[in-house]
């Protein structure tokens, strides 16, 4: 995603296109937030996108400079329960309270540092056991209890190896598959 956002009109099949505005310049990701509305990361800040209006409000600013780590995945979110998400930015990962728009708190390791050590992250994924799986570049996977305190970290010791091009969560079989590039 980046220029172009396409909503698909539920009953008229009309397909309207909308531009990122002068502040926000690209949109990074967007996941869906609600009946009618989705949640958008552009360059200014998450943004809330009402898909009948095509209004943006913007529920936060960044924490960081996520475009200055990574400009091509530079912000990854996903919706945990009610209005609660998991935001990337960079290699930094962050609790947002869509409801009250601000940021209510970091998520770190044990030791009080980013869960990456080197690169960044490029996607997050959940599963049916509250288990959040982040993918990265350079870092391998990480398996986070969103519950609990601990994680645990899939990769080798070997930075160049563990880029993570895709998650699947496999419910199913309760196993998730992984493809890398390396």
């Amino acid at each position: 995603m980046n220029r172009t956002i396409y909503i698909a009109g539920k009953n008229s099949r009309k397909l309207d296109s909308l531009q990122p505005s002068i502040l926000q310049q690209r949109f990074f990701a967007l996941i869906p937030c609600g009946k009618d509305s989705a949640l958008v990361a552009t360059q200014r800040g998450i943004e809330l996108l009402d898909c009948r209006t095509k209004q943006f409000q913007l529920i936060s600013l960044y924490k960081t400079n996520p475009v200055a780590v990574n400009p091509l995945h530079p912000v990854q979110m996903m919706i945990m329960e009610n209005k609660t998400c998991i935001v990337s930015e960079g290699k930094e990962l962050f609790e947002l309270d869509i409801r009250k728009r601000q940021y209510t708190s970091q998520l770190v390791n044990l030791q009080n540092q980013s869960f990456t050590g080197i690169g960044y992250i490029t996607g997050i994924h959940s599963d049916r056991h509250d288990n959040i799986w982040l993918q990265t570049e350079n870092s391998g996977i990480y398996k986070l209890n969103y519950r609990l305190p601990g994680f645990r970290y899939f990769g080798d010791t070997k930075g160049n190896n563990n880029f993570v091009k895709v998650i699947h969560a496999d419910k199913t079989d309760n196993r998730v598959l992984c493809g890398t590039f390396g």
